[in-house]
């Protein structure tokens, strides 16, 4: 008869006990481990764990790595560590199996299965930002990742977990800062500056650090290279190059109804004297000025009217809308204002091709970057220094495009983007903490 019996506590014996069966039954060592093996196949397979785990298991003919003969193995022990260590990364310990949890899993297949699917969600868990918290609309916009089959490769050829752990891609600097401050809290080291108006309750700052940790978990290192940290919380732009803040300026960010959202892509190329298309609702208050004062109103603004919004659109005449329905917003019209130096676009705006229709862009409304409440535009970011940032951007001169409308100029090299909203900044001295503008930082409801 073949048997799996546990010993008493975290111990799980494959060998079987004289009080499992009588001798003339036993079941060889050879025959255990097949038994053993077969029923970690199936384990896995019916956890759904993917592909490359199956195929990593497959290849060592499913033996166990987390479980041996005598129990949990040393690599299966620091696996169950590093799980209760889990909180020092703004995560939750209790999520993951646990020494007291482990005799209760079942039998050693079902606790090798167990760890392995804790250890993936770890990872994910540990490198990537929750779903939702920031889109990536660019594919080449590199971010961390984590792959449980090297990790797993390398502890079964005798690397140490932790220093399998350890050669993960690294955490950006916002994030291992964030992590710092999360553990000088607790420990009740860490100096706080707090700007939120709002009364918070003895709890508040820890989650409000490990929710900002959430929000920049997946971001690269980017130790090196170039890249822009657009930072609604605080509407401001920073030039990131070698890890380093080179410049930053004031920005305009989206309105409360129309927020900023947090996303990451590439800034591919810059639109010189570029059209300004006015948005749904703008263009439905055109049209109610229109009426009122007539067409003169469009002129002084150099708003032309087009047929539709592809480029084979044709110009339309003032006298052929029909302007009530515009203004009641049951007929759209594509309202486009002719570039120059009143342009809402200003002299140029600064692509990241994405779904959302977000990106960079000047603007002639200089005076609103006086304002400490900045939050004015219909989502996308209006920069304070366009000139100043292209500079930056093209490594040097700026492209001239004279009086040619919407002129295209590639940047030398893509420049990464990422747009977060961040309430809780580690700083010199401490951290700070930023009043909660788009109202995101509320506790979810239960």
């Amino acid at each position: 008869m073949k048997s799996l019996c546990f010993t008493a506590g975290l111990m799980l014996a494959v060998a079987v006990s004289p009080g499992c069966s009588s001798p003339t039954h036993r079941a060889s060592l050879s025959e255990q481990r097949d038994d053993l093996r077969r029923q970690i196949e199936t384990g896995l397979t019916d956890e759904g764990l993917p592909q490359p785990i199956l195929a990593f298991y497959a290849r060592r003919g499913f033996a166990p790595l987390w479980v041996g003969e005598r129990g949990v193995t040393p690599a299966g022990k620091a696996l169950l560590a590093t799980f209760a260590l889990a909180g020092a990364e703004g995560l939750n310990p209790a999520d993951y199996p646990s020494d007291e949890l482990v005799s209760d899993v079942g039998g050693p297949a079902r606790l090798e299965a167990a760890l392995t699917k804790a250890l993936v969600a770890y990872l994910r868990d540990r490198m990537r930002s929750p779903e939702g918290t920031i889109y990536y609309v660019d594919d080449a916009v590199p971010r961390r990742e984590a792959d449980p089959q090297a990790i797993m490769g390398a502890v079964a050829s005798g690397v140490p977990l932790e220093h399998a752990l350890a050669a993960l891609a690294p955490p950006n600097a916002l994030y291992r800062q964030l992590r710092e401050a999360l553990a000088d809290y607790r420990s009740g080291r860490l100096a706080i500056s707090d700007m939120r108006t709002k009364a918070r309750d003895e709890g508040d700052v820890e989650r409000l650090i490990i929710l900002n940790m959430q929000r920049t978990r997946d971001l690269p290192a980017m130790s090196r290279g170039r890249y822009l940290i657009v930072d609604t919380a605080a509407a401001r732009l920073l030039m990131i190059e070698d890890g380093h803040i080179r410049d930053q300026m004031r920005i305009i960010i989206g309105k409360p109804e129309e927020q900023t959202p947090d996303m990451a892509g590439e800034i591919r190329f810059a639109v010189l004297n570029p059209y300004w298309n006015l948005p749904p609702d703008l263009a439905r208050k055109r049209a109610a000025r229109v009426i009122e004062a007539g067409p003169a109103v469009l002129d002084a603004e150099r708003i032309e009217l087009l047929s539709g919004w592809d480029d084979s659109a044709r110009r339309l005449h003032p006298a052929d809308v029909d302007w009530s329905a515009v203004a009641a917003g049951t007929q759209t019209l594509r309202m486009r204002q002719l570039p120059g130096e009143r342009n809402m676009m200003g002299k140029m705006k600064f692509m990241l091709p994405n779904r959302l229709g977000i990106y960079l862009h000047d603007t002639p409304a200089k005076a609103a970057f006086l304002k400490a409440d900045r939050r004015l535009s219909s989502g996308c970011v209006r920069v304070e220094d366009a000139e100043r940032l292209a500079r930056w951007l093209f490594g040097g001169d700026v492209p001239r495009a004279g009086t040619k409308p919407e002129w295209r100029a590639d940047l030398p090299h893509p420049v990464p983007v990422y747009i977060l909203y961040l309430t809780a900044f580690p700083g010199g001295s401490g951290l700070l903490l930023r009043p909660d503008i788009y109202d995101r930082d509320r506790q979810p409801s239960t």
